[in-house]
């Protein structure tokens, strides 16, 4: 997978990263409501 990173550029990855990460942060929030 992280071979792939170069493709897609730091940005993208990062970014993509960050929308993951909030996905959990509104998973744990909607189980934990």
């Amino acid at each position: 997978f992280y071979r792939d990173v170069h493709r897609f550029g730091f940005e993208t990855f990062r970014k993509l990263a960050e929308a993951g990460t909030k996905l959990v942060d509104d998973a744990t929030a909607a189980t934990e409501a």
